[in-house]
């Protein structure tokens, strides 16, 4: 079996690396054209020749038209030499966007075959694409990582400093400092409002930035994160700020040492549910709008939907108590069971590694067939 990859971003460029280690496993030619989140070193046509020689042509499927052109370039070569195409949507909604449609209507073909994340995305894919283009679950690598962390939740909570009784809550930023600014200050109010109820409870917020915000390197020290620590006003109640540039542990490793994760529609959320962290999301109209630009127009957050979180939508600071009343009853309450079982159905447990053996035996049925 013949394969060529291609992809831009970096994290469908892992994956392929990945896949390509497993095919050469299993005896199969590869060639692989990936840019790991930089420009590809080879040209539109490089990639169209390699094509019509190869079985099975797989793409990712990047977040804008022009990051996407390497990948369009193949996908449509391998629809006008007809050799079997299949797109592989690495996240929510990324099977959605209208340039990769606008692609299949200009050809009039549509995808071999779709991997997807999980059932809310294939559900949502089959519901849009012809039958034909069978949809499979495989998940993507990257967020397969959260079954097998490297800390245990003892480790991370002593790399956190904190003790057993500590209630714990993670809130986790993005790149965006809209997003993040008005989600520190929701998270954070509201935790403080929970612990003003109940002040037998020590609750500890940590306001953990993405290591890519720009608003946090080079000095930065932003009053609408770090103003925020402030509101520890007691020993019982405490605000910190991690960053990578403090060398505080990335979130990835602390996230197994959360009681709570309260969210904006990240990954992270993904990785606090595999790990049975109850996830409330925090969903304003510009976060709703944003999620929408980069997943074809998805207006609903794929956990939320399975149950795997509680979704707050059109928020804005008038709803705090219905988010109050979210995080008591989900963190503190009896919707935390629920939650907790919910996630498990959403994303079962697993004893080793399989997106990748996914991807590969979906490759080989094509062959087969």
């Amino acid at each position: 079996m013949k394969v060529v990859m291609v992809a831009r971003d970096a994290a469908p460029s892992k994956a392929f690396q990945m896949l390509g280690e497993e095919l050469l496993k299993r005896r199969h030619f590869f060639h692989l054209f990936v840019g790991s989140g930089s420009p590809l070193t080879v040209s539109n046509d490089d990639i169209r020749q390699v094509v019509s020689k190869m079985d099975i042509v797989i793409v990712g499927m990047s977040s804008s038209k022009e990051l996407a052109e390497p990948e369009m370039a193949a996908a449509e070569a391998a629809m006008n030499a007809g050799v079997p195409l299949v797109a592989y949507g690495d996240l929510f909604g990324t099977v959605n966007r209208q340039f990769f449609s606008e692609l299949w209507q200009k050809t009039g073909k549509a995808p071999h075959m779709l991997f997807v994340l999980d059932d809310y995305e294939k559900q949502d894919a089959e519901s849009k694409y012809p039958s034909s283009t069978k949809v499979i679950v495989t998940g993507n690598p990257a967020i397969e990582k959260a079954y097998f962390p490297e800390w245990t939740r003892k480790e991370a909570r002593e790399k956190m400093g904190i003790t057993d009784d500590d209630f714990v809550v993670i809130v986790p930023g993005g790149k965006d400092f809209r997003i993040n600014a008005q989600l520190f200050q929701t998270a954070t109010v509201a935790m403080f409002e929970m612990w003003r109820e109940e002040k037998g409870r020590a609750i500890k917020v940590f306001l953990a930035t993405h290591p890519g915000d720009e608003n946090v390197q080079n000095g930065k020290r932003p009053d609408e994160y770090f103003g925020l620590e402030n509101l520890g006003v007691s020993p019982r109640f405490t605000v910190k700020v991690f960053t990578k540039a403090n060398s505080d542990p990335p979130t990835p490793k602390i996230v197994i040492g959360a009681d709570g994760m309260i969210a904006s529609m990240f990954t992270t959320g993904i990785d606090a549910a595999i790990q049975r962290v109850p996830v409330v999301d925090v969903i304003t109209p510009y976060a709703l709008e944003r999620f929408g630009d980069i997943s074809g127009g998805r207006t609903k957050w794929g956990p939320g939907e399975l149950g795997a979180s509680h979704a707050v939508y059109a928020y804005d600071y008038s709803q705090l108590k219905v988010l109050v009343r979210a995080v008591e009853y989900y963190f503190f309450g009896a919707g935390r069971n629920e939650m907790l079982a919910a996630q498990k159905k959403a994303y079962p447990d697993i004893s080793k590694p399989v997106v990748i053996k996914k991807m590969a035996d979906a490759l080989e049925s094509i062959i087969e067939c």
